[in-house]
């Protein structure tokens, strides 16, 4: 969908998957919760394996994704009530699944600051503040930020307290639910 550049296309497909899920959760078969989308990982390395998932390497064009298919999914712009929870996943540097014998469950992803705040995080900002996505997905990885004393080296994404409440609560103003991978 990311190659089509198709605002108007990435909102239609959010309200329509969040109105049949609306449907399915009015008759008890399915809940509120149910939308882990949309994938907003940064598509950097083409032996990760799974690209299909996201619409690309670009921050700027995952930022407006994030908003349109979120906006689609929740139906804040034209209703009172969200019809179905948006949750935006992998936070935070989350790009590889497989590689040379390393997989997602013991990846420390080794990154500067300035990567985060230019190139991994623009679309969850976006998903948070222009979309308002009521929950998020924390990824499986490890985030080692060189240079900066306060995440430490091994500690998985779902219990970084710089991330989930420093930037994405305090910064950002997220008040939703964070949910693990």
């Amino acid at each position: 969908m990311g190659g089509s550049f198709n605002r108007s296309l990435w909102r239609s497909v959010g309200e329509t998957i969040s109105i049949e899920g609306r449907a399915l959760s009015n008759e008890g078969r399915w809940g509120q919760g149910i939308a882990w989308a949309p994938d907003i990982n940064l598509f950097r390395d083409p032996r990760w394996g799974r690209g299909q998932e996201v619409p690309g390497e670009d921050p700027v064009l995952n930022s407006e994704y994030a908003f349109e298919y979120i906006t689609g999914l929740q139906g804040l712009d034209e209703e009172d009530y969200i019809r179905v929870v948006a949750t935006p996943k992998h936070f935070s540097a989350y790009d590889l699944e497989r590689w040379n014998g390393t997989d997602r469950h013991d990846f420390d992803a080794v990154v500067t600051y300035g990567e985060l705040v230019e190139y991994f995080w623009p679309a969850f900002q976006s998903a948070f503040q222009r979309g308002k996505a009521q929950s998020t997905m924390c990824s499986y990885n490890a985030v080692y930020v060189r240079n900066q004393t306060q995440a430490v080296k091994g500690v998985p994404s779902c219990a970084n307290g710089f991330f989930n409440n420093g930037i994405i609560r305090g910064e950002w103003g997220f008040d939703g639910f964070i949910v693990s991978e």
